[in-house]
């Protein structure tokens, strides 16, 4: 009975570690995503509309075309970076999980992919949770996309019930690398917050997140 207890406090001594090493990652994605928002990112704004103001000096002058070419070409340059360091943003921590929730937040990323949801409404999901999982399908999604051959349909579903969320992401694309770095990110990250995964076909895999366990 002692050995019984002794393993059940050591499972959940590993379990509040791996919460801890999660809520701690989730911090640094949310640092790091401010300081490019409110540092190179404006930057680039600010280097948008100068170069703006540059065209229209250079349009109004007796500058060469090629200068106004120049410029012209500048400023798609920086448009395409800043769009860039935006969705580099997204990924590392997504600023739409705060306000509009987890399946908005996997529309805005992945369109044209499909996102439903079924069962009982989402809801509101602890960071750690939602976090995880866009980050788990974005991966899936990800992964589809970048096989041989192009047609690929991506389905992502949502789910929650009374033991916890659940998502499914399923594609016609040749399917999982068992082995590969997708699946496993994906498990690491789930089991970081009691969570399990499961490929139920080469195309399509499932995973829960039992939200009492995660919560701690």
């Amino acid at each position: 009975m002692r050995g019984f207890e002794e393993l059940e406090a050591g499972e959940e001594q590993l379990r509040r570690s791996r919460a801890s090493v999660v809520a701690g990652a989730d911090a640094d994605r949310r640092r790091i995503e401010r300081e490019l928002h409110d540092g190179p990112q404006q930057r680039l704004v600010a280097l948008a509309v100068e170069l703006q103001q540059a065209r229209v000096l250079a349009r109004d002058s007796d500058s060469p075309p090629e200068l106004a070419e120049l410029l012209e070409r500048l400023a798609d340059d920086v448009r395409a970076a800043l769009q860039e360091l935006r969705e580099l943003a997204a990924r590392i921590h997504p600023p739409l999980l705060v306000g509009h929730g987890l399946a908005a937040s996997l529309r805005a990323a992945v369109a044209p992919v499909v996102v439903e949801t079924e069962g009982e409404p989402l809801g509101s999901l602890p960071e750690p949770v939602a976090v995880a999982i866009y980050l788990s399908c974005l991966d899936a999604v990800e992964n589809a996309v970048a096989q041989p051959g192009s047609g690929v349909h991506v389905r992502v579903v949502l789910g929650r019930n009374e033991d916890g969320v659940h998502f499914a992401v399923a594609d016609d694309s040749a399917g999982f690398d068992p082995a590969g770095a997708c699946l496993v990110r994906i498990a690491d990250r789930l089991a970081a917050l009691g969570g399990s995964l499961s490929v139920e076909s080469p195309a399509r895999l499932t995973a829960e997140i039992p939200l009492e366990r995660s919560a701690g």
